[in-house]
């Protein structure tokens, strides 16, 4: 045979190899590339739900801190409540508020007296956790020393309500009134 024939034919079997080899060569990366992708998307989906599930952490977390400040508020209003809620056993305290609050007024004093514990059961729930403390004041004094006493009891630190109220003039002159009146100061249960 001729050599330039059979030189032609060992370039051709070498391509040939050459061939089976880039082909074998192109199946194994592609068959160790395509897991590989499939790895990499199963991956990025995974990162997108991770993500979302953060977002929706960071909410919860914002929302809880909003409840944390809410409650804050309240508790610091209820502190400013209780600070207005009379004391067990400190009747002496209103007695001094009210004598206080009819000195700066003018009022002149009549009497004051607490009113007995039979008159309160009778009137309060004994599951009530704030119960008033009331007390009985008779006074006497002009129309404008009445609006300055309860100017006084409205700027007082204690909750304090009128419950019952009664003015009838004093005299011919009716400048001065005889006063009567039921005050309620608010207790926390004991």
């Amino acid at each position: 045979m001729n050599p330039e024939i059979l030189k032609l034919i060992k370039q051709i079997k070498l391509l040939e190899w050459a061939g089976i080899f880039l082909m074998v060569f192109a199946i194994g990366f592609f068959a160790a590339v395509m897991p590989v992708r499939t790895h990499l998307k199963k991956t990025q989906n995974e990162l997108v739900q991770i993500k979302a599930k953060i977002q929706h952490t960071e909410q919860i977390i914002q929302e809880t801190r909003d409840f944390d400040q809410v409650l804050e508020r309240h508790r610091e209003e209820l502190t400013k409540l209780r600070e207005g809620i009379l004391s067990p056993g400190k009747q002496a305290q209103v007695i001094s508020l009210l004598t206080e609050a009819t000195q700066e007024a003018g009022v002149n004093i009549i009497s004051i007296k607490p009113l007995d514990e039979e008159k309160k059961a009778g009137a309060e729930s004994e599951n009530q956790e704030i119960k008033p403390v009331r007390f009985e004041l008779e006074m006497n004094g002009h129309y404008k020393e009445l609006g300055l006493f309860f100017e006084a009891l409205e700027a007082s630190p204690l909750i304090l309500s009128v419950l019952k109220f009664s003015a009838k003039p004093q005299g011919s002159g009716a400048e001065r009134l005889q006063i009567g009146m039921e005050l309620a100061a608010y207790e926390g249960k004991s």
